[in-house]
């Protein structure tokens, strides 16, 4: 193996470990706006840096796992990121069907 088909497949694992690393990274952030969208205690309600804060977090994390759906071989960590950065209109359509519904009372 000359120098050249070394440094080929060196670059090949590189470009490896930046997808799998961009698959964690948007796995975490849509975890992160997965929790602050139905975990209670990390819901940071009325304010508006919480709410600006999970309208970020659900646009890169969609943008991240969009873009890693597209370049991934293994296609299943991007689509579970992506269902977790969808976790915020995910709530507000599940909010509105409820309300519909009736299962759920309009005020209290």
């Amino acid at each position: 193996m000359n120098q050249s088909e070394k440094m080929i497949l060196l670059e090949g694992a590189h470009e490896w470990k930046r997808k799998k690393l961009l698959q964690y990274v948007a796995l975490i952030v849509s975890i992160v706006c997965f929790l602050m969208t139905f975990i209670t205690p990390t819901r940071i309600v009325g304010s508006l840096v919480g709410d600006y804060s999970v309208y970020a977090l659900t646009a890169v994390g969609v943008v991240l796992s969009s873009y890693s759906l597209r370049k991934a071989k293994r296609k299943h960590v991007p689509t579970l990121s992506l269902v977790f950065s969808l976790s915020l209109p995910i709530y507000i359509v599940l909010t509105m069907v409820l309300l519909f519904t009736g299962i759920i009372d309009v005020a209290p």
